[in-house]
This record gives C-alpha cells, structure tokens and sequence, in this order.
C-alpha cells in the first residue's frame, strides 16, 4: 500500500505547506496508464474498476495530504463504481479544503508495522484540525493514538468527529502537555479521519458590550441616498482626513476635510473637475497619498490581452504644510506610457467583453503593505468562461477577488493568486419562485467588495471578503414569509489569510455572525483589528455593525451597533436619527458602507451614512 508515497510526503510536509503541490518535492503522478518500459500495465491503475482498493488507496493519500498529483491518463474512471470513488474523495477535499491546504503536524510516521497518522492544523478555521490516520496492514487494528493538539490553538477541550458522521462526535479533554488520546478501529488496508473543532462553539461571536468608550456622533454632510460616499475616507495621517462630500460641480469636486481627528468637518473644492479619487489610495510619503487611477466601474484604458490591463495615470493627493487642507494633481513617473499596469493573470484569463455594470480590473479595493514592503492589492475580476446570469432584471457575471503585489511603488503590478473564486459561493438550494432546486438562484455578483491589513505579528495578511449579493437583500420573486437566511442572496463575511505576502490565500472561511456588504478592516497599532460594514440581510437587518477582534488573531469578534450608539449620542435634528427599520432588511434605513481612520493605538473614527 504504497507507504513509500506517505513518507515522502510526510518528509516534504516539514518544509512545504500542502498547497505546494508544484513544487518538485511534491509533485507526484498517479498512472492512469501504462508509461516508460511497462507493455503489461502492471504500474498502474488501468482499468480502475479492476483495481478499486489500490485506486483508493492513492486517492486517500493525495486528497488527505491536500496535495493535488498529476492525473496521468486519458481517463479518471471507466465505471460507475470506479466514478463513485473519484466523487467520494473529490467531495472529501472540497468540504475540508480549509484545512486540507493548511499546515501538517507529524502524528507517526508510515513504517508499515502499523498505523502513521498526519494531522492538518489552523487555529483561524471552524475546523481547527483534521486527522488521516492510515492502516497499511492485513491485521484489523484497535490501539489509542496520542495526538498532540498545541497548533490547532485549543487548550481545554476539544470535539472530534470521525468521517463526518455527527453520532460519532465524541467531547475530548486535552491534557497539560496538549495531547489527547483518541481510539482507533480501524479495518485492514483501510483510512478514515477525524475533524477537530472547539468543543464549546468553535469559531465565537461575542455579543455587544460596555467594553468600549464611544465619544461624539459628528455631522461631515448632510445625508442622501448616497452621497457623501461614506467608504471612501481616507487619512493621511492620524489627524487629517478627507473624502467625497458630494457631487462635482462647475467650480471642482466637493470634498469634505478635517484637520482635528474627525471632530470638525469642512467643505473644499479642487480646481476642475477631478475625477473620483477611487480605491484603494496608497501612502507613498508623510502626508502624500497616490492612486491607482481605477475605481468604481471606471477609468479602464484598455485591456491589452485577457492576462492584464492598464489604467489612466494616478493623482497625488498632498497635505498643505499648515494642515489646513490638500491639494491634487498628477503623479510623476511610471515611465512614457504614465499608466498603471497590471500583469500575470494565469490562465483562462480576464473577460474583455463582457456587456456588464463592470469588467475586469475596474474595481481595486484593499490594499496594505506586506512584511517585505511590497504593496498588495485587492482586485475583482471576470474569469474567461464564466456563464452570464440574470437575475434582478439585471444581466451579469460572477466575479472573483484575487491579489496583486507591487515592489515599485504602485506603478507595476503582478498577480498573486486568487483570494476567493466565484466558485466558492454556494447558491440558495431553493428556488422560491418554482420550489425547484436550483444552485444558481438566487447568488448574484459573487466575491467582490473586499479590505486587506497586515496582522499584529507582521508577517500575516488578513483579507475580509464580501462574498455575494448585491442591491436589495431579496429577490423580488421572494414572497415577506420567505424572506430569512435561507433566501437572502447574501452571505456572511469570509477571511482569508497569507504567509508569503499575497502571493498565495488560504481557503476563504465564513465569519459566523457578521456580513454582508462592504467590509473596511484595520489593524490598530495597539493591536485590535476593527470590522466595520453591515446589510445584515442574513440576521434580516441593515445596521451598520463595528466587530472588535481585541487580541488581533481573527478569531473572536464583538458585535457592536454602530447605529444605536449613534442615536445615544446623537445631539442634533431628529432627522438624523436612525429608526427601527434598520431592524428590516426590506428597506435601506443605510447603505452600511463604512471607513475607518485611526486616530491612535487604540482609537479610530468611523464615517456611516442614512439613506433619509
């Protein structure tokens, strides 16, 4: 039973997460046919059907170790028994992918005398572990195995489930030195596995607290139904702020700016009419910040082929000496063409022609400066084969987030790797209007709004995705009694995270109890990351929500409403008072959308706006 294989791998794991499968200490090929001096086929696994026990065995290995082969072969199955196995190990990998593709603690080595076990550890996931424990012998095997839990992030107690099966779940204590002893019944020549979660609710929501102090509710603008575009702030540093107030107009955009920390707000204007600053902005210099030249749906120049694009040239935006305000023009440099290029979409690449509210590459988020000074972007794209949808009365295709690094600046930027596919969002099993199953109903724009920080040890970056929805909460084919998480083409909030800045995320993981529209995070100096966002059509609300990770990790949030704090603080007209409708996701009392502007360690100010 190939043990050989299993030792490899288990080797490698030391120096290379799972997800390195390219790398050439792990990559493997499973022959599907005969190859090099083997006329009999005798090294391999053609036809499956007659080799179903050895076929598995090689599934189990590389799906368990989360290391994708080579499938060498014309064929993957050749029977509907040899299919049912393929599908069985598939679906394994893609439930527990999170965890598959994180990091591999030794349990006991393969040496074919008896059992070797592996065990995939992530204290950021719901699965905080998984363990593969292989039975290589012709001898039924029932033993207890010590598995130590110290990287899975759990120190009390911990619930272990074997193959998914929820009667099996059994509540294990950890000892001092982090082990617990798990049993193993385990039949001849066979492999079985067991998820790891914390035994009291896994990955936790805290409900709102006193443990924050919350100052003054401060009117930068009058409110409309979008204007001033409240996740468009920006700091240039912990003092001074500015952001779009309101339409341009004949003499210059209308810019509001403060220069005391957010208590005080006024109006500016800019020579002409500047276009909008868009997102992200980058902090190339005390008091300088520059842009990408590409926003919300515009400022595309042209895509040169489906692997890159370019965008008009950047502006600066510089406060005056005195901090009495800022000035715009244009950035110097970024060679003749004074675009901003981006580069090195993998195959199948961009979709240029897609007839759509946007197209790829025209809208850029977050963005955030890795541990080796590279900047590293958040981008939306339309993969090349990606079918149009319709829904809403509008047509369109799901988008994918996916990152870009650049080392000059913010001139030139290079692919990094995908951050969460449209693929990744799972549709609503029923379609209200026909009671049919149906996977693409009601899902809409798929992974799109999106922030981006860099954690409290400096070495990690934490992406915060908004992963579908768009517009209204419901599909206006879903009857009021209808109109609950099961329905909402929204979803709640997911995190990825990466180790080799930006170029490689882990599988994005839901945020139990936050969502679902434009989420804006920070990681404050004194170590806290701040949440902000809201349209909490899955709990049925359109609050604007603040959730506080005090220990910086990711892993435990506070829930806070940032619309009852502010009618308890609000002094002003009654006009700009929030009502119970925020309780209702049938109406927008808000759009939710926020931004969040340090002013020290362990303060920020948060910009909301009402829809009134």
């Amino acid at each position: 039973m190939d043990v050989s294989l299993r030792m490899l791998l288990l080797g490698a794991a030391a120096c290379h997460i799972p997800a390195a499968a390219d790398d050439l200490v792990l990559l493997r090929f499973v022959p599907l046919t005969g190859y090099h001096a083997d006329p009999g086929n005798v090294a391999s696994f053609a036809p499956a059907s007659t080799h179903m026990q050895e076929y598995e065995w090689a599934l189990a290995q590389y799906f368990s170790y989360g290391v994708m082969p080579c499938w060498r072969g014309p064929l993957l199955y050749d029977t509907p028994a040899s299919e049912a196995l393929v599908k069985k190990w598939v679906s394994f990998y893609k439930q527990h992918r999170g965890i598959l593709t994180s990091d591999i603690v030794h349990v006991r080595r393969p040496d074919t005398r008896g059992i070797d076990a592996i065990l995939h550890v992530n204290p950021r996931l719901a699965e905080h572990g998984l363990i593969v424990v292989f039975n290589p012998t012709a001898v039924f095997v029932n033993v207890s195995l010590s598995v130590n839990l110290y990287y899975t992030g759990l120190s009390a107690s911990a619930t272990v489930t074997e193959r998914g099966v929820a009667s099996s779940a059994k509540t294990l204590r950890i000892g001092r030195d982090y082990t617990v002893e798990l049993p193993i019944a385990l039949g001849p020549r066979s492999v079985t596995w067991f998820v790891v979660k914390d035994s009291v609710s896994g990955r936790r929501l805290k409900s709102d607290d006193s443990s924050l102090v919350w100052s003054d509710a401060v009117l930068i603008d009058p409110w409309t139904y979008k204007l001033p575009v409240p996740d468009d702030f920006n700091a240039f540093d912990e003092r001074h702020f500015f952001g779009v107030g309101g339409p341009a107009t004949a003499t210059g955009q209308h810019w509001k700016f403060s220069a005391d920390a957010g208590k005080t707000w006024k109006s500016t204007s800019t020579p002409g009419n500047v276009p909008h600053p868009g997102l992200p902005l980058l902090p190339t210099a005390p008091g300088v910040l520059q842009s990408l030249g590409g926003g919300l749906f515009t400022n595309l120049t042209g895509i040169p082929d489906e692997h890159g694009w370019s965008v008009q040239k950047p502006l600066l935006y510089k406060l005056l000496p005195d901090g009495s305000g800022f000035t715009i023009a244009a950035a110097p440099g970024g060679g003749a063409s004074h675009y901003v290029n981006f580069s090195g979409v993998p195959a199948p690449g961009v979709n240029r022609s897609v007839d759509a509210i946007i197209k790829s590459g025209s809208r850029n988020y977050g963005v955030a400066r890795a541990a080796n000074g590279d900047w590293v972007l958040q981008s939306d794209i339309l993969w090349n084969g990606e079918p149009v949808y319709s829904a809403h009365g509008t047509n369109f295709t799901m988008m994918s987030s996916v990152s870009f690094t650049s080392s000059d600046g913010g001139w030139s930027w290079k692919f990094g790797g995908v951050i969460a596919n449209a693929s990744d969002v799972t549709g609503n099993a029923t379609d209200p209007a026909h009671g049919v199953k149906n996977p693409l109903h009601p899902k809409m724009w798929g992974p799109s709004e999106s922030d981006v920080t860099l954690m409290a040890d400096k070495k990690t970056l934490l992406s915060i995705e908004r992963m579908d929805g768009d517009s209204r909460c419901f599909s206006v084919d879903v009857s009021r009694a209808d109109q609950d998480a099961n329905h909402t083409t929204y979803r709640n909030y997911a995190t990825s995270f990466s180790t080799n800045h930006g170029k490689s995320w882990s599988y994005p993981q839901p945020v139990p109890g936050t969502g679902c529209a434009r989420p804006r995070i920070k990681q404050l100096l004194g170590g806290a990351l701040l949440l902000t966002g809201g349209r909490l059509c899955v709990e049925n609300k359109t609050d604007i929500f603040l959730w506080v990770n005090a220990d910086g990790d990711a892993k435990d949030w506070t829930r806070h409403s940032i619309t009852a704090q502010h009618n308890r603080l609000w002094q002003g007209d009654s006009t700009y008072l929030f009502t119970d409708m925020v309780n209702d996701s049938s109406v927008f009392e808000t759009l939710s959308y926020t931004s969040i502007l340090p002013t020290g360690p362990h303060s920020a100010v948060i910009t909301y706006v009402g829809t009134h």
